[in-house]
């Protein structure tokens, strides 16, 4: 997709600056055809064989098939992911605790509404807090609400959303600054800002490459001066963090 954006809009700005507004619309058109015969084979692939990517991908060096098996999920999940292959499906409520092998995971809330879409369940938003070795808070979408001060008791990590997945945020979310401002209720040793340019617009990431790359530093410039005591690690995609090593 980002190929076909890369070719396709010098040539539709140069229509654009011409007026060619006829030529314009059939580049366009052209375009999202081609994406489409394209993506349409390799989403029905994907559908049709992803136990086997997964198997490939994840169940592999330290996890195992049970390690993929597992979700946990909010409460009234279960069965829309059970039909979409997920066999093992934990529902949870907030406030509510599951533990794995030594691993307490607490559902916390979220300040991000429902958006119900055709064929999928309603169910609450919610974070999770994980307390091994370490405690981590895994934020998922959400914006500032006052519980966060409540849930920092005793952090080590928190994971925190700091953009969206398209050019402007809706409710619900945290951008850098706001995502910095969550530190001052958490209060955690160590940052890592997630949730950014993923699910991007295809057409629009040559456009708006910032947004893209640009929104965890700036959330670590935000947080350098909101809260100095947080350490922050920007990792880029693939990167990993040994914590044991951090925190000697």
């Amino acid at each position: 997709g980002q190929s076909f954006g890369t070719v396709l809009f010098p040539t539709m700005t140069a229509q654009s600056e011409r007026g060619d507004l006829d030529g314009l619309r059939e580049t366009l058109t052209q375009g999202l055809q081609n994406l489409l015969f394209l993506a349409m084979p390799a989403s029905i692939g994907l559908f049709a064989f992803r136990e086997e990517i997964i198997r490939i991908t994840f169940e592999s060096g330290a996890f195992s098939a049970s390690s993929t098996q597992l979700v946990v999920a909010p409460r009234g999940a279960a069965g829309y992911l059970a039909r979409h292959g997920f066999k093992q499906v934990v529902e949870m409520a907030v406030g509510e605790t599951l533990c794995i092998q030594g691993v307490d995971i607490t559902a916390t809330p979220a300040n991000h509404p429902a958006r119900p879409l055709p064929g999928r369940p309603r169910t609450d938003c919610l974070g999770y807090v994980i307390n091994g070795s370490r405690r981590i808070y895994f934020t998922g979408d959400t914006d500032l609400f006052a519980g966060m001060a409540d849930i920092g008791l005793g952090l080590d990590v928190a994971l925190l959303p700091v953009w969206g997945w398209g050019p402007t945020l809706g409710a619900g979310h945290l951008d850098p600054y706001r995502a910095a401002q969550a530190l001052e209720l958490l209060r955690p040793s160590l940052a890592i800002p997630i949730h950014w340019g993923t699910y991007f617009p295809v057409g629009l990431r040559p456009l708006l490459p910032h947004l893209v790359r640009q929104p965890p530093h700036t959330f670590a410039q935000f947080a350098h001066d909101l809260a100095p005591d947080v350490a922050v690690r920007v990792l880029a995609p693939g990167d990993a963090l040994d914590l044991t090593g951090f925190y000697q």
